[in-house]
This record gives structure tokens, sequence and C-alpha cells, in this order.
């Protein structure tokens, strides 16, 4: 047997052995997901959102603030220019009813609270099942039957995929790394509220806290923004925090027109 045949073999078996994987629950990926977000008390991250055009990011870009303390759950992000001069600001809180009204997106990256996950993913239109939805069906051909779930290689990895199945990439579902239970790629609905895609990874750990180091926003399946990390902190003393803050644009950030401005308004939508 040649040994290109017997590399078709093991890539055929391989993928079957993906096809008859067994999936977990919904439940507990989302369960473990969320007990990343628990290991941190506070968070300061700066980031860098720019402007992609034909695949590449541009030079229009802003620099981004975000503070988060957990014990009050407030969130502070704030948007900077080159010369550190301030054009955007917001402030939420994950552990008041804002939570429920926070982009899906900053809930997934942010929120320690299973429920709230559940419930933004199912906003977007993924079918989750909870455990108590799951233990009230007599069989496991039922329970499995239930939810919409599937294993799959992308990029190298296996992924678990919540939500559509392995061949409709279109349909809105969410994939975690089934090592690490991460996401990597989330595909909403269509919406002029939210992007139609945004793709994880890889992730930077801090105090067992992983964020991802880049981060894709995509638009009828053109890339549009691109968002790095260029500082990231746990668990360090947030002094005079949280701090006054009037949300939305500042007299600058006012002033400004075309691309920037519009890059600022378009993640701010997105993402937080």
């Amino acid at each position: 047997m040649t040994r290109k045949v017997l590399c078709a073999l093991a890539v055929l078996f391989f993928s079957t052995a993906l096809v008859q994987a067994n999936v977990p629950p919904s439940s507990y990926v989302v369960k473990q997901f969320a007990k990343h977000n628990q290991n941190f008390k506070t968070l300061s991250l700066r980031l860098v959102v720019s402007k992609v055009v034909a695949g590449s990011p541009t030079a229009v870009h802003f620099r981004e603030n975000l503070l988060l303390d957990r014990n009050s759950g407030v969130l502070q992000s704030r948007a900077f220019d080159d010369e550190n001069s301030e054009l955007f600001a917001r402030s939420r809180n994950l552990k008041s009813d804002d939570a429920l009204r926070v982009s899906p997106l900053m809930a997934l990256l942010f929120s320690d609270n299973e429920e709230h996950l559940f419930y933004h993913l199912g906003q977007q239109l993924i079918p989750l099942k909870s455990e108590l939805d799951l233990t009230k069906l007599k069989t496991e051909a039922e329970r499995r039957e239930a939810e919409k779930h599937f294993v799959k290689r992308w990029q190298n990895r296996v992924v678990w995929g919540l939500g559509g199945d392995s061949k409709t990439e279109t349909a809105p579902q969410i994939w975690f790394e089934k090592e690490t239970f991460l996401p990597v790629r989330w595909v909403f609905p269509d919406s002029a509220r939210l992007p139609s895609e945004v793709q994880f990874g890889p992730f930077k750990y801090e105090t067992g806290y992983p964020f991802p180091s880049e981060t894709r926003f995509f638009k009828s399946g053109e890339e549009k923004i691109f968002v790095t990390i260029e500082k990231m902190a746990t668990n360090s003393k947030l002094a005079g925090f949280p701090a006054p803050l009037t949300d939305g644009f500042t007299e600058k950030g006012t002033a400004l027109s075309g691309d920037l401005k519009e890059l600022i308004e378009t993640y701010y939508f997105y993402g937080r």
C-alpha cells in the first residue's frame, strides 16, 4: 500500500471520528467558558482598533482603554487618538439589568454569569438547552436531537460548534476550541446592529484569564475591523475607579469626520 493511500485512509478515519464524536451539551460548553471569566478581580486593557480595507489594517485607528471591576460589575471604556486626546467614552454595569442590554460580544468576553451568556447566545438565534431542559427529555437520543451542535476541524484545531451545522457556516452559530473551551468564531444572524461574523484568537493569558490577542470583525464576508492587545493587566488596583464619565463623543470626538469617527461608532455599536 502506497504512502499516499495510507495518508488518505488516515484523513478519512480522522474525519469519520470527528463526525461520530460526542459533542458535550451546550450548557456544559458555556459553563466551562464562563469559568475563564471568573479568574480576575480587576481588568485593565489597552487595545488598538484599526479599520480594515482589502484584508489589511489601515492607518485609521484609535486606542481603547478599558477598565473593569468584577465586584461592582462596572466597566468603563474610553477611546483615544495618538495624541492621547479622549474621543469617546462608554460605561456599562455587568451586574445590573444593564448586563442584558450590553453588546453580546461584551457579554461573551467579560461576563462571568453563565445565565447572561445563555441569554445573549439565545438572542442571536443559537438554540441552547439548559441542563433542566435536557433532563425533561426521556432518552439520550432525544437529548442529542434537541440540540444543534457539531464537531469539526478549523484552522488546524478541533472545535465544538453550537447552532447551525458543520456544512452551513453562515447560519447563526458559535465555535469553541475543543481543548480550551475558548471561542474562536461567532456567526450572527443578519442584522444591521451586528457584524456578520467575529473571529477570536490566539488568546493571551493573564493570571488565568484569557483574552483574544486579535479580534476580527466581518460584515458581508469582508473584514472591517481588526483589534489587537497593546497592554493587559489583571488584579491591579484601579485608582479613582470608577471615574466620572459621560457616555458618547467628547467635544474633540464630535468634531471628527470621516473614517475615524465612523470606525469609533461602528466598533462601540458592535462591541461595547
